[in-house]
């Protein structure tokens, strides 16, 4: 037999109540129209046109067929669906499931024997709602994160080989997108009984949702669907000590590619905030663009075994780009992209890696028309990029990045809490946040962003380490101690070298200061001719960044002409 009405519309309730839905009210109002009208006898009414014109604005009389907003936001439904039923919807007993090609949902029980056959109805489940965000910045001891070095040097075209005309996506059949890494959270081992085992289903239920929310990965949630890794574990206890094992496995080698073992007092896992930082720490080491996965598909000579790993290499690199304009790594990222969104125009993250890609090179490029060009290409791709998924962080993230170049600190502000919202698990939307937050005048916020970025993140350190010494020279206290860590970095953006530039100067290391002009204008050439409008290129115009030219000038960049 079907669900009642009465308990589809109590999983609809639950659904909409959740954290994915919350986030985005226009797939919520998307979901209820459609559900409500198959519950009224009206399911031969949801055709694209009547779901454009009731649910997303359209003018009565809208062409489906050539407008795709409903196919977009279908797909877009159908993954929000994926991901709650992947965590927080784990345990309900009833599916929503909109299938490819039609509006009309179909209401299942949940096959919990993982069989093919049909379930009796589980028990309810308690509802969870939102999983706690996470209390602190803290990385737990032992899980080993390396850096990811992924800019390729190889020779290529200069700046004056690189397009930069881009035309508005067309229309996708489907809004399909490329294949991604997918990763399975296997059901941990534990003691056979009482609070530890409800407590350990807990955390692999929390990993499921915290992994989700990273765009770049898929995570499966059906027993029976394959997966490229598998995260699994146990947790023993003893003398009043849990122990977590993880083990993160390449299941097409049988590698494991990522392992650690945490010991906390048992009263942490079962009450205090431990469980919060056992996933916070697990999410971190194997997710973000310089975790386990993206080092073990990452390099141009990485692992080509997944069909998956040539774009997600495409859109990780695109988005930590740190090359120079002239050593052919744009250019090579900047045709994966393209060739990408021709086959999936309507792919959200790969738009928003593009609009990143185009604002690294903005920041870099000296020539003020192309520069132009450039901008308005990152400007077109993010506003795509969130249009077409409002929840994505990496459109967040673009339309932050461009907010914040354009001087609209206060718009950038506030996307960028909504990014840290949707995924507070993401370090670099710190080192975003951050930056925007010193530009806008408020250091001492945006030094306890970098602080908390930098604890997560130690593949960035330089990064973090000129936030910091910005931060601190914009609040007045620096000294020399806290000068010397971003003076001994390597500085590969912008940022960074205009930090340690200012750095050496005030630490009065005179040679190492020369060398470091030099290398300014290496990353950003417009250095070497126009200071002020280098300058404007990396900062809108605030008291911050009139601050930082005096320092600039101090420290031996001039105002034009300069050799």
């Amino acid at each position: 037999m079907p669900p009642s009405d009465e308990l589809v519309r109590a999983e609809l309730a639950r659904v909409l109540a959740s954290a994915e839905f919350q986030a985005t009210p226009q797939l919520s109002a998307f979901l209820r129209y459609i559900v409500e009208a198959k519950l009224d006898g009206q399911a031969h009414l949801l055709k694209g046109q009547n779901v454009g014109v009731a649910v997303l604005g359209r003018a009565p009389g809208f062409d489906a067929q050539r407008d795709p907003i409903v196919r977009v936001e279908a797909h877009r439904l159908r993954r929000t669906l994926a991901a709650y039923y992947a965590g927080a919807g784990a345990e309900d007993r009833i599916r929503l499931v909109v299938e490819r090609g039609s509006y009309v949902p179909r209401f299942d029980w949940a096959d919990v024997n993982g069989n093919g056959t049909e379930a009796e109805p589980p028990p309810d489940a308690p509802n969870r709602g939102h999983w706690l965000p996470i209390l602190g910045a803290l990385v737990l001891v032992g899980l080993g994160i390396i850096g990811l070095v992924i800019a390729d040097r190889s020779a290529g075209p200069t700046t004056s080989d690189v397009p930069v005309a881009v035309s508005p996506p067309s229309v996708s059949v489907d809004g399909e997108e490329p294949p991604m890494p997918a990763v399975k959270v296997e059901r941990f081992e534990r003691p056979p009984s009482g609070q530890v085992n409800q407590r350990v289903d807990q955390l692999a239920s929390d990993l499921t949702i915290a992994l989700a929310r990273f765009p770049e990965l898929r995570v499966i949630a059906d027993p029976d669907q394959s997966a490229d890794f598998q995260l699994e574990g146990e947790v023993t206890v003893s003398g009043g000590v849990a122990t977590v094992a993880f083990r993160l496995a390449a299941l097409a080698t049988s590698e494991v590619i990522w392992s650690t073992a945490v010991e906390l007092p048992i009263t942490d896992f079962l009450e205090g905030d431990g469980l919060d930082r056992l996933v916070e720490g697990a999410t971190i080491a194997i997710a973000p663009q310089f975790g386990a996965i993206a080092r073990y598909l990452g390099g141009r000579d990485g692992n080509t075994q997944l069909r998956s790993a040539d774009d997600y290499r495409c859109l990780i690199e695109a988005q930590l780009h740190t090359g120079r304009m002239d050593d052919g790594s744009w250019q090579r990222l900047d045709t994966c992209l393209r060739d990408m969104l021709v086959a999936y125009p309507d792919f959200a993250d790969g738009l928003a890696s593009q609009a990143l890609l185009y604002l690294a090179a903005y920041r870099r490029e000296p020539d003020a028309g192309r520069a132009a060009m450039l901008f308005a290409t990152a400007e077109t791709a993010a506003r795509h990029a969130l249009e077409r998924e409002p929840a994505n962080v990496r459109a967040m993230w673009a339309v932050q990045s461009v907010s914040f170049h354009k001087g609209d600190l206060d718009a950038a502000q506030r996307m960028g809490e909504r990014a840290l919202a949707a995924n507070p698990f993401d370090p670099l939307l710190r080192a975003q946040q951050a930056l925007v937050l010193l530009t806008a005048g408020d250091a001492e916020r945006a030094w306890t962003e970098a602080q908390e970025g930098q604890s997560l993140d130690p593949a960035h350190v330089a990064t973090y380490d000129a936030l910091d010494f910005l931060a601190r020279l914009e609040m007045g206290t620096l000294s020399d101690a806290t000068a010397e860590p971003v003076a001994a970095d390597v500085a590969s953006t912008p940022y960074e070298a205009v930090a340690r530039l200012i750095a050496l100067d005030h630490a009065g290391q005179v040679p190492e200061r020369e060398k470091a002009v030099q290398d300014l204008k290496a990353v950003a050439p417009l250095f070497a001719t126009d200071r002020h409008a280098a300058l404007a290129r990396l900062f809108p115009d605030t008291p911050f960044a009139v601050s930082l030219d005096s320092a600039l000038a101090k420290a031996g960049i001039g105002d034009r002409a300069q050799p």
